[in-house]
């Protein structure tokens, strides 16, 4: 699972051309705290999973969804739904 949301949070970050400070702000937390997730030092709580997912445009249930489609997730070239 946490690789999960370590893959998904960089991936639609890179993927909607934000730096990890302009999701961050746009999610109302430290940059600190998005270099954490991405690097899998920390899970974010509930509530920060809420704020990343809208900020990306997704379900925050999409976060740790186990999927093969997303197996690579550094990729920036993929499709995304």
């Amino acid at each position: 699972m946490r690789a999960t949301v370590i893959c998904r949070v960089g991936y639609y970050r890179e993927y909607h051309g934000l730096t990890q400070r302009e999701l961050a702000a746009q999610a109302g937390t430290g940059n600190s705290s998005v270099a954490e997730i991405e690097s899998g030092k920390r899970l974010p709580n509930v509530l920060l999973a809420i704020r990343i997912a809208r900020v990306l445009q997704m379900a925050v249930e999409e976060l740790w969804e186990e999927s093969n489609e997303h197996k690579n997730c550094s990729t920036k070239s993929k499709e995304v739904k």
